[in-house]
């Protein structure tokens, strides 16, 4: 299992990175804007409940593209890659290779097209719109893909029913040998404490982290040291941005002269996040849940119906909000979300995740020490409150109500809904004091 696979069970990692900008450099907009014009193109939506008429669509694209495609680029990196590059240069990395892989650019053209515009920056990208496709990605940004389908026959089972089941018997031989094969081999991890010197009666402290320690001498030749520091591969070319961008341009032109998508492709999904999802939604929700109980308790307890009462634009239940959920803070709860997996989301509700959520720190050692991962937000959970850590995944997003702040009985609703800050909505924030906005 490799490290990435492990977010959860990591000790001894640095502070989270606090960042809270969506994008750090213009380009990995652009990744981002051909992903998710994949996912609306992708074949497996054929199957989708909207019916989207994705076997008649003017593309080349003919496979399946979906965040678990996504997630195997960067999930299959050494891991060393994968704690070294930023969220978006696994993005860029992966989503090549995928269309190398399956033949649609070669490398050749790739690295070409990439000299290119390196050396040309500013160089336009082809002028091929397809209204179609365009038709088809805000289609898919609207509605979604969920994953629930009605029942093609009644359910076997219902809620409160018993049931039993039994697992064949397994030889506990097979796991002996697992294990014993497993401890052959020389381990290679990232954070691992060195082993006690001969004779000492206490735990040595733990070796600085990014280190290769070998558990069996063997493993090593008599003249190389337990333990070597791996810190060289955490540097950098000194053009990185510029090489990531010259890059993703390279791709996209690519993408558009072989048909795979328009011109305007990735411009239509950057627009529906400055203008339809984002932040300014879940604001307005939360404002509601403040100065109408009752709503707050809706939303709490069927969280899409709720949302729908509201005068929000269309697509609330659209992509990556087909199954949200909310929670509440109160006096003796504080609630915080995370993603061990990758970076769920809900879109429709809080625009694209912000960095320090798709930080693997903050992945990593939010669930395993929420209080010391809050306090490096500024916030300061009492020991008498209780902190819930809730994990999104595809089949449900996570927002927060945060509580109200003291002293706003006299705010309109619009007023109230400036307090509420996207950081709040996710739990590493309190809202906003009246007299900050």
């Amino acid at each position: 299992m490799k490290l990435q696979h492990y977010l959860g069970g990591l000790e001894n990692l640095g502070p989270v990175n606090v960042e809270t900008r969506v994008f750090v450099d213009p380009w990995e907009k652009r990744i981002f804007g051909i992903h998710t014009a994949m996912m609306a193109e992708s074949a497996h939506l054929a199957d989708a409940l909207p019916k989207y008429p994705v076997k008649t669509l003017p593309t080349t694209f003919k496979n399946e593209w979906t965040w678990a495609s996504l997630r195997t680029g960067a999930e299959d990196m050494q891991p060393f890659e994968y704690f070294k590059f930023r969220y978006y240069e696994k993005w860029l990395g992966g989503i090549s290779q995928f269309f190398v892989d399956k033949g649609y650019i070669t490398a050749e053209e790739l690295a070409e097209k990439t000299s290119f515009y390196r050396s040309h920056p500013d160089a336009a990208l082809p002028e091929r719109p397809n209204s179609a496709l365009s038709g088809q990605i805000a289609a898919y940004l609207e509605k979604g893909d969920s994953g629930y389908h009605p029942l093609e026959k009644p359910a076997r089972f219902a809620a409160g029913d018993t049931s039993i089941s039994s697992t064949p018997a397994r030889s506990p031989t097979s796991y002996r040998q697992a294990s014993t094969a497993s401890a052959r081999r020389c381990r290679s991890i990232a954070l691992r404490s060195a082993p006690p010197t001969s004779g000492a009666k206490t735990r040595a402290k733990p070796t600085p982290p990014f280190m290769r320690t070998c558990t069996k001498p063997m493993c090593s030749r008599p003249t190389e040291p337990r333990v070597k520091k791996m810190s060289h591969l955490f540097e950098f070319d000194e053009d990185r941005e510029a090489s990531s961008a010259a890059k993703v341009r390279a791709l996209e032109a690519l993408l558009i002269e072989k048909g795979v998508i328009g011109s305007d492709a990735v411009d239509i999904v950057l627009d529906h996040f400055e203008t339809i999802a984002g932040p300014f939604n879940g604001a307005k929700i939360v404002a509601r849940a403040w100065v109408d109980p009752a709503y707050k308790k809706r939303l709490v307890e069927d969280t899409p119906k709720a949302i729908a009462e509201l005068d929000l634009p269309l697509g609330m239940a659209g992509a990556e909000g087909e199954h949200m959920a909310a929670v509440a803070n109160d006096e003796g709860v504080h609630n915080l979300i995370i993603c061990t997996l990758c970076s769920c989301y809900p879109w429709p509700v809080l625009g694209l995740p912000p960095y320090w959520y798709k930080d693997p720190v903050f992945r990593a050692r939010g669930v395993r020490e929420p209080r010391a991962v809050l306090r490096e937000f500024g916030v300061t959970v009492p020991d008498t409150k209780e902190v819930k850590v809730w994990d999104s995944s595809a089949q449900i997003r996570w927002f927060v109500v945060p509580e109200r702040p003291a002293d706003t009985e006299h705010l309109t609703e619009e007023q109230l809904a400036a307090l509420v800050t996207p950081e709040s909505m996710m739990g590493v924030a309190l809202a906003a004091a009246p007299s900050a906005v």
